[in-house]
């Protein structure tokens, strides 16, 4: 299994580039303090493609926090002295916003700003209806909107 999810600040501001096919490419680096040790930090090489990289270039600079999970790819060249040279990079598949994401400035990262509406299943459908009350004297009232964590 090549499996890696790592939380991190980014070492400088996500660069966007095309694939002569025209795909976009999304290259960042991030910076991972060590768990036990907090004097050690740890570079991790990224990239992002498509739209994936393209949401992550609108929305990430130097600095902000982004949680990556992806896969772990070893490229390995020679350089110009002949020497063998490797590196290790993580193809992100997916990334999560943090507490200091773009939901403090502002949500215009795709589906942001778009309503979702919830219907329940009709009496027909499920041959109960979804608004009764549970036997017993279990009484329920409608969450405030401060009761709501989310």
């Amino acid at each position: 299994m090549n499996k890696a999810i790592v939380m991190g600040r980014l070492t400088r501001d996500p660069e966007i580039v095309q694939t002569k096919s025209g795909k976009a490419i999304c290259k960042f680096s991030i910076a991972v303090s060590d768990k036990y040790d907090k004097q050690k930090t740890y570079f991790f090489n990224c990239v992002a493609w498509e739209k994936t990289g393209q949401i992550i270039g609108q929305h990430f600079n130097k600095g902000k926090q982004i949680i990556v999970d992806g896969s772990l790819h070893q490229d390995t060249w020679q350089d110009q002295n002949g020497q063998k040279k490797s590196a290790v990079t993580i193809n992100v598949d997916t990334f999560s916003f943090t507490a200091d994401g773009p939901q403090q400035t502002q949500n215009n990262y795709p589906g942001a700003n778009q309503q979702t509406s919830f219907q329940p299943q009709t009496t027909q459908q499920t041959g109960r209806n979804p608004y009764q009350q549970p036997p017993g004297n279990v009484q329920f009232s409608d969450p405030t909107p401060d009761e709501v964590p989310f």
